[in-house]
């Protein structure tokens, strides 16, 4: 059995590193004797796993970069991992840890619809759509910030710096920061609400490609009209989800609930104002995220089948793992 030892004295260290070679150092500082220099680095301490009655997040998610068969993973302007064979990079890199923190977010968020669309808190949503706007904002800024303080007490540690975002999610970040700001919302919680939802949609690939599959599909213009277009581009959501229409259904509630708040016409036109002001490009594929979404088989990118995709990219090399 290993032993630890705290931060031993100077006059300590000789004698142990001599007679105890097998110690764990915990915390030893670096010391100069006769211009000799002995350092050490500290050892975290924790339990091991099977001390743990589940598996680690890690194995849990199943976000090992083994079985991505990962070959290089470059940061700078954004994020860069490489799978061997593939023939272009993808812009996410997530490992089991940050991912598990990431749905446990993602739950709460979604769960929250689940509870206001039950029957029983119908009317309630009525009386929130009477209230004066001001009461509207000041409700909207509770609930934003009740939502940031969970999340940000789960996924902090994980939220990336703008620079290493990919396009899509800096440009959706700016869009929810502008919107919420627009309608009133404080300017810390709409900072913190629009980096905790560009991050989730950054490191979640079942969303990621799907935002940009739906915003391949509109323009500045349709999205004038917001919920037209929302119910426009959830039935092309739901008509490609081929393997995980869970997913489709996630999107619908949500996408519905938001298209309620078009009823207001303060809501709709700022939004109307933020679209006019994005790069609605930043929010579609380039060449490699339609690589790379030719390769899902759990939803028609595009409007094309799997095998429809697979001729898109026959000229390309292919990844040997997926």
């Amino acid at each position: 059995m290993k032993k630890i030892i705290f931060n031993p004295q100077k006059d300590q260290i000789n004698d142990i590193i001599n007679s105890q070679p097998d110690l764990i150092y915990v915390g030893i500082k670096q010391y100069a004797q006769n211009k000799a220099v002995a350092m050490f680095k500290p050892h975290s301490i924790e339990l091991p796993q099977d001390c743990y009655e589940m598996p680690s997040a890690e194995e849990q998610m199943d976000e090992s970069p083994e079985r991505y068969g990962v070959e290089k993973l470059e940061w700078g302007e954004g994020i860069k991992f490489w799978i061997t064979g593939g023939q272009f990079p993808q812009k996410q890199f997530v490992e089991g840890k940050v991912m598990w923190s990431l749905n446990t977010v993602k739950r709460v968020f979604i769960e929250s619809f689940k509870i206001c669309s039950t029957p029983l808190l119908v009317p309630s949503l009525f009386v929130f759509g009477l209230l004066p706007y001001k009461k509207k904002i000041a409700f909207i800024n509770k609930v934003i910030l009740s939502f940031n303080r969970l999340s940000m007490g789960i996924i902090s540690p994980y939220l990336l710096k703008e620079k290493y975002l990919s396009p899509m999610a800096k440009e959706l970040q700016w869009m929810i920061f502008s919107f919420l700001n627009e309608i009133g919302v404080d300017n810390k919680e709409s900072h913190d609400f629009s980096k905790i939802f560009s991050n989730i949609i950054n490191y979640d690939t079942a969303y990621y490609w799907r935002v940009l599959d739906l915003f391949n599909e509109t323009s500045i213009d349709k999205l004038k009209n917001p919920r037209k277009e929302i119910k426009r581009l959830v039935l092309i959501n739901k008509d490609r989800e081929t393997l995980s229409p869970q997913v489709g259904r996630k999107i619908k509630m949500v996408a519905t609930g938001i298209s309620l708040l078009f009823l207001h016409p303060k809501i709709n036109k700022a939004f109307v104002k933020v679209i006019n002001e994005c790069d609605l490009e930043m929010m579609k594929p380039d060449e490699a995220d339609r690589y790379w979404m030719c390769f899902r088989a759990d939803y028609d990118f595009f409007g094309k089948t799997k095998e429809q995709r697979h001729e898109m990219i026959k000229d390309y090399s292919l990844p040997e793992k997926m």
